[in-house]
């Protein structure tokens, strides 16, 4: 019997959802290795030293000028320290919590200081205070924050809830989502199994 043929439409729609599908796991798989390589990177080197880590002075307003580029910087340069500033910053102006910049950023101080727990509650603040915009010029933000909550909740063991994100995510970005099957493997939909 003649086997029957996809139109040329469908193979090219199934092919750039195959396409789509590969770039979403290698970005995934590439933020996952970057923060799991800082995590062991950096590992617990004040404690292995016997160094005394100190809390920083009283935060310090923002400098005027200051680009988020340069805090990001400061808190790749120190994380530990810019964590402990950054809590007390929190502490002492409660209204930086609805600052998607100042959870990123804090997010990201706890996850190089390997409070990947801590940190994915702050990526996930960050995502839901941008999406609560309107129209959001933090479009990269968002994607930062996504991956990064996505890689934190995955360094602090908790699959499924990364596999929660992720999946909005895909929806957020208009990529394939995957739904479980009855055997627990997963499908895209809308692509079926190529025959055996």
């Amino acid at each position: 019997p003649a086997r029957p043929t996809a139109s040329p439409a469908a193979r090219r729609a199934v092919g750039l959802a195959g396409i789509l599908a590969a770039l979403f796991f290698i970005t995934v798989a590439a933020v996952v290795g970057f923060y799991a390589g800082i995590r062991y990177k950096s590992g617990d080197e004040a404690l292995k030293t016997n160094v005394v880590v100190e809390r920083p002075p009283a935060p310090a307003a923002t400098p005027e000028g200051e680009t988020f580029e340069s805090r990001k910087t400061a808190v790749d340069r120190d994380p530990m320290r810019e964590s402990m500033r950054l809590s007390d910053e929190l502490t002492a102006q409660p209204d930086k919590a609805n600052d998607p910049e100042f959870l990123y950023l804090y997010g990201r101080s706890l996850m190089r200081s390997d409070k990947p727990d801590l940190a994915a509650a702050q990526f996930t603040s960050a995502v839901k205070k941008i999406q609560e915009r309107p129209t959001s010029d933090k479009m990269s933000l968002m994607i930062d924050s996504y991956t990064a909550a996505i890689a934190a909740r995955v360094g602090s063991n908790e699959l499924a809830e990364a596999d929660r994100i992720s999946q909005e995510f895909r929806q957020l970005v208009g990529g394939p989502t995957t739904q479980p099957t009855a055997a627990g493997a997963t499908a895209t939909p809308g692509v079926s199994p190529a025959p055996e």
